[in-house]
């Protein structure tokens, strides 16, 4: 890899003085929330969502260093593989590589640990950004890196392949709402279909034990479990698992990519890792059916959800200033 340039090393050092100054405060763990106050997905999402705005590109180190200063914030509802592996990777920053773990060193294997939901919720800018720059060739490209970003915080691959499914769900749906050709209830095999094939090609890459994404979305099909509500959550499950959750908000997002409202509640009602879920259904069915095509008052509930859309627009124009300079270049 070549040497960072100078405007990197500079960003990284800013970076590093802010956490040091926070170290110094207390550490915000409150359980205080009120109604309609945002969940640890969000938290995450506005992290990722900043280095792309930042870097225009995807940056290990500073995605790490936002982790840290994220976690100064509160951790309030983190999963504990998320947080236990956010604090690794802080105590090498904060102690100059004496100590913890660098950012590109995979999380360690702990039983039963490493497949939560907290790589998928968070992946929806990866999507975005690299749709918006290189177009769906950029897709064929976002595997390995929505994987070296997972294995930051989650050991199991499993957990980045299903934030793979999720990204490229997301693009898919984005990519036709731009031309025109929203997603509809009556195309499920096919994008089913697409995952299958995805997962299996990343299941080669990075083995793993236990049950597989494929054979989860195998079953969505082979049992119809898209028919109904109750199917889907009894058959696949929303548990705070990604081979359930994930499939589990996929086949709700395919029962109602064109109704927000519906789509959501049904993620919510089922129970599980219902904010995960939710968060996860929105995010399809908002790319589907744009900002026009959620409930007013949703959109409107408290004053601050405005700075969702200044952080979304200000992600696309890092992509396409990212897309300008490439180019430039060529």
């Amino acid at each position: 890899q070549s040497a960072p340039s100078a405007e990197s090393r500079n960003k990284h050092s800013r970076l590093e003085k802010k956490q040091r100054r926070t170290c110094t405060c207390e550490h915000n763990t409150s359980k205080d929330k009120k109604k309609g106050d945002t969940s640890d997905d969000t938290q995450h999402t506005d992290a990722v969502d900043r280095v792309f705005i930042d870097c225009e590109d995807y940056d290990q180190e500073v995605m790490a260093r936002y982790f840290a200063l994220t976690w100064m914030d509160t951790d309030y509802g983190w999963g504990g593989t998320t947080r236990d592996s956010v604090m690794d990777v802080m105590r090498f920053i904060l102690s100059r590589g004496k100590q913890g773990r660098h950012w590109d060193k995979p999380a360690p294997h702990v039983t039963r640990r490493g497949t939560g939901n907290g790589v998928s919720v968070r992946v929806s800018a990866f999507a975005v950004f690299f749709l918006v720059r290189d177009g769906w060739d950029g897709m064929y490209d976002l595997g390995p890196i929505i994987m070296r970003h997972g294995a930051m915080t989650h050991s199991d691959p499993r957990a980045s392949i299903a934030a793979g499914c999720i990204a490229m769900t997301l693009a898919n749906v984005l990519l036709r709402s731009a031309c025109g050709v929203p997603y509809t209830k009556e195309d499920p095999h096919v994008q089913i279909i697409r995952l299958i094939s995805w997962c299996q090609d990343m299941e080669r890459r990075y083995p793993h034990e236990g049950e597989t994404l494929s054979s989860r979305f195998q079953k969505i099909l082979e049992e119809r479990l898209l028919d109904s509500a109750d199917k889907l959550r009894e058959g696949i499950g929303c548990a705070c698992i990604v081979t359930q959750c994930v499939p589990f908000s996929i086949g709700t997002f395919i029962r109602h990519a064109q109704d927000f409202r519906a789509g959501v509640l049904e993620a919510v009602n089922a129970g599980g890792d219902a904010d995960s879920t939710a968060s996860m259904v929105g995010s399809m069915i908002g790319a589907n059916v744009g900002l026009a095509g959620i409930p007013e008052e949703w959109r409107n509930f408290r004053p601050e959800y405005a700075s969702c859309m200044t952080v979304g627009q200000a992600l696309v124009e890092a992509a396409e200033a990212a897309r300008d300079k490439d180019r430039i270049k060529t």
